[in-house]
């Protein structure tokens, strides 16, 4: 690995094509040396591009995460009201009134009926 290094230090254009891809530091390193060898405008309207991308990337994400939020969130309520409705079902099949029913599983008295 050394070796790599001090050939890279020496002559970074001559560097052999498998040392950039077996050592993706070398990779990282040319690609940093190719920047900082623009000039200015050039290398301030790439780190701008580079700092959109990742923002883009990162807005991608965010919005991901969000949304397997969003959908737990939803599952979540979905199965309580499922839940709901089987306890309510079995308490109006063991007879106890409807406004009973609806103080224990919050469902509407109307919807308790519907049920039935």
């Amino acid at each position: 690995m050394f070796s790599v290094w001090m050939f890279f230090l020496k002559n970074p254009e001559l560097i052999p094509e498998e040392f950039i891809t077996k050592v993706p530091e070398v990779h990282e390193a040319l690609e940093e040396l190719k920047v900082m060898s623009m000039d200015k405008k050039f290398r301030a309207a790439y780190r701008a591009h580079i700092r959109a991308q990742n923002d883009q990337t990162s807005r991608e994400a965010n919005a991901e995460a969000r949304g397997r939020t969003e959908g737990k969130a939803e599952g979540i309520a979905e199965g309580e009201l499922k839940k709901a409705r089987e306890t309510a079902r079995a308490m109006l099949a063991d007879g106890v009134p409807a406004d009973t029913v609806s103080k224990y599983t919050g469902l509407g008295v109307d919807e308790i009926k519907a049920i039935n």
